[in-house]
């Protein structure tokens, strides 16, 4: 990346051991979001930590764990890079949402809440910050194979290839 103008640097990992979820709203009655309040006080670390290396000509290539934490670094880059797009490589196309998840598993949401598709998702526990940032046009799939079958009609719905 360094030969075609992109500044590269490595920067200390960020470690989120504790997170004060104390001002955190309840979650709503028939939503299914476990964590949240968790999850969007950490992707809300996240997101500032990589909004202040987007600055610059430099290219972000964060590494993690759970499919979560891209709702705080996608927020980051598209903040910043409004054009950017994004290549979603995963089985699973995680774009359920707390209303019809089977699971309440949040990491098989973030896209729906990256596209606004989560109604009202700033009002969430921890997610108080959130801003939608990508529309359908922003994303592309590769590799999916077990998608839920909301997942698909959303996909369907959207036109999301």
């Amino acid at each position: 990346l360094g030969d075609i103008g992109w500044g590269l640097k490595q920067v200390p990992p960020l470690v989120l051991d504790s997170l004060d979820t104390t001002n955190c709203v309840s979650l709503a009655q028939g939503l299914k979001a476990k964590n949240c309040a968790q999850v969007g006080v950490g992707c809300k670390e996240i997101r500032d930590h990589v909004a202040a290396h987007c600055k610059d000509h430099t290219f972000p290539l964060i590494l993690g764990g759970d499919h979560c934490i891209s709702i705080g670094t996608v927020s980051a880059i598209k903040t910043a890079r409004k054009d950017a797009g994004i290549v979603w490589v995963d089985a699973h196309a995680d774009i359920n949402n707390p209303l019809k998840s089977g699971s309440g598993n949040m990491h098989g949401m973030p896209v729906a809440f990256l596209m606004g598709l989560v109604e009202n998702a700033n009002k969430l526990p921890g997610f108080e910050w959130f801003k939608p940032v990508m529309s359908p046009k922003d994303i592309v799939y590769i590799g999916l194979r077990d998608v839920d079958q909301d997942e698909k009609e959303t996909l369907r719905k959207l036109d999301i290839k």
